[in-house]
């Protein structure tokens, strides 16, 4: 019997990326960016070539998303920021997870900030909508990889 070479499989499943608005599914997104405010960290730089940093607490980020036109996520991320208008009542809880890998970003101090742009043409368009996460508790940019082997999962949390 001799050995034989396992291989990892990364493999990525967008209908594996889970994103949730305070408790809402939103379905029809096309793409999802996430950007950091500000740097984690700034640079000071000595007078003889020394450096140091500087950590910077603002954990502040963007979350933008593109929705088809015709989905209904556009109706209740309209009616979230109708309400929050008119009743300052848009502080959102934002969920978003990778089920097919690790990462994972989360806020719970969050609201949307304008109506998306409108287009209407002879085509299918999209509606990009931006939410600002005043702060974040979750920010993990991980991979997909799965393990080699079925013991490698089974012995991994050793």
């Amino acid at each position: 019997t001799g050995a034989y070479l396992m291989t990892q499989v990364n493999t990525y499943s967008p209908q594996d990326v889970n994103l949730i608005i305070s408790g809402f599914k939103v379905t029809g997104w096309d793409n999802i960016t996430i950007s950091k405010t500000s740097p984690s960290f700034t640079t000071v730089q000595g007078i003889r070539g020394k450096h140091t940093r500087v950590r910077n607490p603002d954990t502040s980020c963007s979350l933008v998303f593109n929705i088809v036109q015709t989905d209904r996520s556009n109706d209740t991320l309209s009616a979230i920021h109708d309400a929050d208008l008119s009743q300052g009542t848009g502080k959102l809880s934002i969920m978003l997870k990778d089920d097919s890998g690790t990462s994972v970003f989360s806020s719970y101090d969050a609201y949307i900030t304008t109506y998306p742009e409108v287009v209407f043409s002879g085509e299918f368009e999209y509606r990009q909508w931006t939410v600002f996460c005043q702060s974040v508790k979750d920010y993990r940019v991980g991979g997909n990889s799965k393990p080699k082997s079925i013991l490698d999962s089974l012995f991994s949390s050793f």
